[in-house]
């Protein structure tokens, strides 16, 4: 018999205990093994019983989620978790905080709604599944107190580029698929891009709604190109960072020689808002092969079938590696597929875009 993924959930609601308990005793391969109010109760139950994979509330009396994750993150063998987030741009910002902290993935506060359950249901179920597969005594290497933005935009190394017009530059777009350990890993690579850059980064990041805003304001912070959330009908120029609107996908579209932004909801019935496939096969349908894709850390295999549309054009393909990718799913799945042209460490990917664009010119 296959071992089960041994989950506790931590939450001070006994509404989300119970519909996060429901949510998950229905899968054979999953069992919860014990229940928390707060942060204390959690870490001694940690003491005497150890879980696979957390669900951790970030907001809990006694003992928050972060200062919970905190200290998990310390211990010698840490645990994965999962922060369960509320809709608000605070929630946000703490979330984001605690992926810089080594919080595995995160997901929404389930709600009332059926349909929003039965979404949220299987996109737990799989971060489970993910979570588990993380090694997480690499990432604690890595993970370091990250200071203030206007700090850190000093720390991080600057690329340099020639100055030439956008035009004379065979690639139109870079285009990123990330998901889980996406916000870190976007942290690293993005400031890195010099203010000269001369082509538009999209970026499709899986994030629940309410998430991506925040993430976009963070990142503007620390890049020297502006970073905003995509709107529909954005205008792909140099000098800019698109972050797909959560909930929403990100087709590349063209009309006459304006390339533009379609942020649209459609189709509805896809696992993920944005998806990665669809940014990649609009834009193999507009751009051809002048992009530079790349597929990052992440659990499943979104990407794979939007590069079999573009890498046949032409499309230049870097994929992270399996050393620095939290989940090793997304690339993995590419790169079995002869998809990629090189597969890079997370801190080499800006480099070798730089490089790239540089001998088009």
């Amino acid at each position: 018999m296959e071992k089960k993924i041994k989950v506790l959930i931590v939450d001070d609601s006994a509404l989300i205990r119970i519909t996060i308990r429901k949510m998950l005793e229905k899968y054979p391969d999953i069992e919860i093994i014990g229940y928390a109010k707060n942060g204390k109760e959690a870490l001694e139950f940690i003491e005497k019983t150890r879980p696979d994979v957390i669900t951790l509330d970030i907001e809990m009396p006694v003992m928050d989620g972060l200062e919970t994750l905190k200290r998990i993150m310390s211990m010698p063998n840490p645990i994965p978790c999962i922060m369960v987030s509320g809709l608000t741009a605070k929630g946000a910002d703490i979330t984001l905080k605690a992926l810089d902290l080594g919080a595995v993935d995160f997901i929404t506060k389930p709600t009332a709604l059926a349909s929003e359950l039965a979404k949220l249901e299987l996109e737990l179920v799989e971060k489970i599944r993910a979570a588990v597969t993380v090694d997480l005594k690499k990432a604690k290497r890595k993970i370091i107190e990250r200071p203030e933005p206007e700090r850190r935009l000093l720390e991080i190394p600057k690329l340099t580029i020639k100055e030439k017009p956008l035009e004379k530059v065979k690639y139109k777009a870079v285009l990123i698929g990330i998901s889980t350990g996406g916000p870190p890993a976007l942290q690293e690579i993005l400031p890195q891009f010099p203010e000269n850059f001369p082509v538009p980064i999209v970026v499709a990041q899986h994030m629940p709604p309410g998430f991506t805003k925040p993430m976009a304001d963070r990142l503007n912070k620390l890049c020297p190109l502006t970073v905003v959330e995509a709107n529909d009908g954005d205008i792909l120029q140099k000098g800019k960072i698109f972050i797909g609107k959560a909930g929403y996908h990100i087709k590349i579209r063209k009309r006459g020689s304006i390339v533009y932004l379609n942020i649209t909801k459609q189709p509805e019935d896809t696992l993920y808002h944005p998806q990665v496939d669809i940014m990649y096969e609009t834009a193999a349908e507009t751009l051809g092969g002048d992009v530079i894709a790349v597929i990052m850390t992440g659990m499943g295999s979104d990407g794979s079938k939007g590069l079999e549309k573009l890498k046949p054009k032409g499309a230049y393909v870097i994929a992270q590696d399996k050393e620095t990718s939290a989940v090793f799913g997304m690339p993995r799945v590419a790169i079995e597929k002869g998809l990629v042209d090189k597969v890079l460490p997370l801190q080499e990917i800006p480099k070798e875009i730089v490089r790239k664009i540089e001998a088009s010119i």
